[in-house]
């Protein structure tokens, strides 16, 4: 993240090593990744942030701070929304595709 005066505040996470995730409700590593999103929203609910900005990680790690945002603003939410790739659907069919997700909410924010 670039150098400011607006507290950095880190999600933990468990390292990742390299083995075999497993394969829960068709998406692979589901407990962690669930984890990781509560963790997310925990930190947010506790300090309450007017605005969020994300560095790292896939589109899902946007997950958490675009519901947050949404409920503290009931619906009244503009983004801006960088990435670094056009990806909207995955290789395997067979998997749920996570990083989906925050475009599909935002998505649903706007027709709704």
């Amino acid at each position: 993240a670039p150098k400011s005066d607006a507290p950095l505040l880190e999600v933990p996470m468990e390292p990742y090593d390299g083995g075999q995730l497993p394969l829960e409700d068709g998406i692979k590593g589901r407990t962690a990744i669930m984890k990781g999103l509560r963790a997310a929203r925990d930190i947010l609910d506790a300090r309450r942030p007017y605005r969020v900005i994300t560095f790292v990680g896939d589109c899902l790690v946007s997950q958490s701070p675009f519901a947050y945002l949404n409920e503290r603003y009931h619906g009244r939410l503009g983004v801006l929304w960088i990435d670094a790739h056009p990806a909207l659907r995955g290789e395997r069919g067979e998997e749920l595709i996570w990083w989906f997700y925050p475009l599909g909410q935002l998505l649903l924010i706007l027709f709704l």
